[in-house]
Order: C-alpha cells, then sequence, then structure tokens
C-alpha cells in the first residue's frame, strides 16, 4: 500500500504531491469552483485550502484570476499542465484501485462502494457534490 500511495505522490515531476492538492485538482479540473467551496466539500479547513491553492500556482498547474463581481474572491482555473497533471493522478489511483480490488468479484467491489457511499453520506455529504467526471 505504501508504494501505491507513492505512486500517487509522484504525479508533479516526480516530486511528492502534498494530499491537500488532490482534491483542488479534481474539482478544479471539472470547473471553475471557489476554492472555499473546494475547501467545504473536501472536508479541509479554508488555511489548508489557501496554503494548498499556493502551491499548485507555484508550480504552474493553477492561476487565480480576479472575479468579475467580487472584489474579495478570486477565481481559480486550471492550467494545461494541471489538468494534465490531475489525468496522470486519476489513472494512477484507477490502476491502484485495481490491483488492489482484483481479488474480489464484481458483486463484492459493488458492496465495498456502496457502502463507503453511504459512509461519505453520512460523514461529508458535500464532498459528493464534486463533479464525478472530476473523479474519474
Amino acid at each position: 500500500m505504501a508504494s501505491q500511495k507513492a505512486a500517487i505522490h509522484q504525479c508533479v515531476d516526480g516530486s511528492a504531491m502534498d494530499w491537500g492538492v488532490r482534491p483542488v485538482l479534481r474539482a478544479i479540473s471539472a470547473a471553475e469552483v471557489p476554492g472555499a467551496e473546494i475547501a467545504r466539500r473536501s472536508g479541509i479547513t479554508a488555511q489548508s485550502m489557501g496554503a494548498a491553492v499556493s502551491q499548485l500556482v507555484e508550480r504552474g498547474l493553477l492561476r487565480r484570476e480576479p472575479h468579475p463581481t467580487s472584489r474579495r474572491s478570486m477565481r481559480l482555473f486550471a492550467t494545461a499542465e494541471g489538468e494534465a497533471t490531475a489525468a496522470r493522478a486519476a489513472s494512477i489511483a484507477r490502476r491502484i484501485e485495481r490491483e488492489t480490488t482484483s481479488p474480489l468479484s464484481p458483486d463484492d467491489k459493488d458492496s465495498i462502494h456502496r457502502l463507503l457511499y453511504r459512509l461519505v453520506e453520512e460523514l461529508n455529504p458535500d464532498a459528493l457534490a464534486i463533479d464525478s467526471r472530476s473523479l474519474n
């Protein structure tokens, strides 16, 4: 399992990707989403989100633009490199999921998925608001 986590971490120029940036890239790769909304959906603090966004901007994976109607807000957009990085991370996550669940039958996999979904519904229903296209 440790090597599988390391594989996901190695998505940005061979350097470790902080787990805090994964939800940012997932959500922003799907659509323009305010950072505060991503933080709420991801179950992390606004401060942690701010740090993750700054890290992504520094790496060239994300860009900030002033909001057209709110002087206090910034809009976040994934760069082409950010979208490519999110796609690589999703591909690695899918491979790891296939490998770790390969001993299970399709019915067992469906059962686990349903149970995990129910847990998320109970513990962090805001996470389900993230566009499912950004998680694939």
